[in-house]
């Protein structure tokens, strides 16, 4: 009795291990290669500000998920991995936010939009957030806990490492100057709404 529950806890661990592995485990593809991006596409409306949002292909980190960008808290799309899309706005200031139904936290900037100027506002997956959650994962497997235990406190972790960052969550956002933009936005596809 006492070897088949260390060899159900075992393979628990060995199961979470795997898990935390393969969610780790990134794809070598080739980098992209650039596209002709009619990149003066890119002016504002007269009399609008455009904000553009990218998410480049540096981080393979949650690449099946999309970051959705609210502004004032009204969602006006999602970032997908190597993507962008943009969104023209009456001049103003916003509050932009990045952040997840399912994952504590979220990123803001604030932009005081002018008219006639394009913003650019980089996404990226916040590495900080996903060691937390394996941290605690395999802090739990460790203790002895069933998979759903550690799961449980895989996720505890990760909201704790949240809760304590003025730009928490799964992805942090950031401004980007307008020359790094271009070149990035060249290697991107537009997202669809």
């Amino acid at each position: 009795m006492q070897s088949a529950t260390i060899s159900r806890s075992m393979n628990n661990r060995m199961s979470l291990l795997l898990l935390a592995a393969l969610a780790m485990a990134a794809c070598a593809t080739a980098p992209p290669t650039p596209r002709s991006t009619d990149v003066e596409s890119l002016s504002p409306t007269e009399g609008l500000a455009r904000l553009v949002f990218l998410r480049t292909h540096d981080s393979k980190l949650y690449l099946l998920r999309s970051a959705p960008v609210y502004l004032d808290d009204e969602k006006t799309g999602d970032v997908p991995y190597g993507g962008w899309f943009q969104r023209d706005v009456s001049p103003a200031q916003y509050r932009v936010t990045v952040r997840n139904w399912d994952s504590p936290g979220r990123c803001e900037v604030v932009i005081d939009a002018k008219a006639d100027t394009t913003y650019y506002l980089q996404v990226d997956p916040r590495d900080e957030n996903f060691g937390a959650f394996i941290a605690g994962d395999i802090a739990g497997a460790v203790a002895g806990a069933n998979v759903w235990v550690a799961l449980a406190t895989g996720m505890t972790v990760q909201a704790a490492e949240s809760y304590v960052q003025a730009c928490g969550g799964l992805f942090r956002l950031y401004p980007v100057d307008e020359a790094s933009a271009r070149a990035k936005l060249a290697l991107l596809e537009p997202a669809t709404d």
